[in-house]
């Protein structure tokens, strides 16, 4: 069992939200071919996740605690990597807090994270034969989100980050025969100049992107062959609205002034707080029906596995038996 005492805080800094971006954007691909709803919100808790893994990584280079990193050769998504520790497979799961009372009372009295549950959707937890080869991180990210117009304008005149990305459906630009886009043209009706980021694939499934500046109303052909369009990015909210084309396409795919999201976090502390083996948290966890309530308060959208946290494992006992088993 754990105490506040265990815990691990750390502070959190903006490189780790631009590496999670950047993880977030070359993965959109993989990660969502067909899924519907929110996006920019799953993109935001990518990119949360991807921050803290970073984290988590320097924490144990500092500490001179044995691990190794690997790419997972999955072809599902090639972007992404493994953390192993005492030869097992490191999961970390975040939980991502972004209610300003909610962050407040995590920051002023940390024990109110021991009742909590930390939860992992069951879809992600895979069989028992493979989940023992697997050791569960458990952390807490207490972060801002800007995600209306007016928060990213007050954002940007307090010289805050942003990031202003339109995912584009699959189905819209992504040839199924596995052929070129063709001539892909941009073309924007808006009062200035846009700034804009096109990100996709090429031939062979690897990742691409090209920045582009557009002139209000002249239409712009992309310099570069597209085999599928992932998303766009913009550095200013536009006034107006912005157009893709592509010879595969009967019509523009026409993007509103309203149809941007901004997916920077505005992360604060990442509190690590436990973690187990991977067949004790499959047997031993609850499952949550979809739309249950867990800490603090939000409605899970899918099954989840949860644990308590004051049951949870001190991550000093994990960082002991690591440098054990290194020696």
């Amino acid at each position: 069992m754990v105490t506040i005492s265990d815990f691990i805080t750390l502070s959190y800094s903006n490189d780790l939200t631009q590496a999670g971006i950047a993880y977030g954007l070359r993965s959109l691909p993989y990660s969502y071919p067909r899924e519907r709803g929110d996006v920019p919100q799953r993109l935001r808790q990518v990119v949360a996740s991807k921050g803290v893994e970073l984290a988590f990584k320097r924490y144990l280079v500092a500490r001179g605690i044995p691990h190794k990193v690997w790419g997972t050769a999955r072809f599902a998504n090639p972007e992404g990597h493994a953390l192993e520790l005492g030869g097992r497979e490191c999961v970390l799961a975040t939980a991502f807090l972004s209610e300003k009372d909610t962050i407040r009372k995590v920051h002023q009295t940390p024990e109110a994270l021991l009742p909590a549950q930390v939860a992992v959707p069951s879809g992600q937890v895979p069989s028992l034969l493979q989940v023992r080869n697997m050791i569960y991180v458990f952390a807490f990210l207490t972060a801002l989100i800007a995600g209306t117009r007016q928060r990213v304008a007050r954002a940007m005149e307090a010289g805050q980050d942003t990031c202003l990305v339109h995912n584009v459906p699959p189905e819209k630009f992504c040839s199924k025969q596995g052929s070129s886009l063709g001539e892909v043209s941009l073309k924007c009706d808006t009062s200035k100049p846009v700034s804009i980021t096109l990100g996709g694939q090429k031939a062979k499934r690897e990742f691409q992107s090209v920045r582009l500046t557009l002139s209000p109303r002249e239409r712009l052909v992309v310099p570069v062959e597209f085999y599928s369009l992932s998303y766009l990015q913009i550095e200013k909210w536009p006034d107006g609205v912005v157009g893709l084309h592509s010879p595969l396409c009967k019509e523009p795919y026409l993007i509103s002034s309203s149809q941007w999201a901004n997916i920077w976090v505005y992360g604060m502390r990442i509190i690590f707080v436990g973690y187990l083996p991977g067949e004790t948290f499959a047997r031993e966890a609850q499952r949550l029906p979809p739309g249950k309530r867990i800490f603090p308060g939000r409605k899970t959208l899918v099954e989840n596995l949860v644990f308590p946290v004051h049951e949870l494992r001190p991550l000093q006992e994990l960082f002991d038996r690591t440098r054990e088993w290194g020696e």
